[in-house]
């Protein structure tokens, strides 16, 4: 499959050879525990509700930088898993361009923070949306857990907290 290209860099943030410098500082309206660049140029971010309380639970940012960074470049939005996705990981999909957003917190399930759950959500870059993964979820509970893309397109999870860390999903 073919990803569309991403947009154009902003020049100050990227200079398009690996060398960037930093900006002046601006408010956010989530604080962005955990980030990651989509296909489309925007940047997905979560990690507290809109009062800045420590959860990934129901809201998300999505940030086009292409747009600078005043209220209008950025756009929060509440999504419905019902899993708390802070202490999750994320990777690309690398044939959707979609992110993968893997484990989480049990805050969510439980009320009680600081375990795995074993949730696999996908945020789709072209809706904006985050929703459950069409293949389910992972065999094994995972609070803060990695992800690795391998060179087949298959996405390797390990480590983490939760009950049996230590094996691949």
């Amino acid at each position: 499959p073919t990803l569309e290209p991403p947009l154009e860099p902003t020049p100050v943030l990227f200079n398009g050879i690996g060398e960037g410098e930093w900006g002046k500082l601006f408010d956010m309206t989530l604080i962005a525990i955990h980030s990651m660049l989509t296909p489309s140029g925007h940047i997905l971010s979560y990690g507290t509700d809109m009062n800045g309380r420590q959860r990934g639970y129901l809201y998300y940012e999505v940030w086009n930088y292409n747009k600078g960074t005043g209220k209008k470049s950025r756009e929060a939005l509440e999504h419905k898993t019902n899993v708390d996705m802070f202490c999750s990981d994320m990777s690309i999909d690398i044939y959707t361009g979609n992110t993968l957003i893997t484990g989480g917190d049990t805050r969510g399930e439980t009320g009680d923070s600081g375990g795995g759950v074993n949730d696999v959500l996908q945020y789709d870059w072209r809706e904006h949306e985050i929703k459950k993964h069409p293949k389910g979820d992972m065999e094994y509970d995972r609070w803060y857990g990695t992800s690795v893309n391998l060179p087949d397109g298959r996405i390797f999870v390990i480590g983490g907290k939760g009950s049996n860390a230590d094996k691949p999903s």
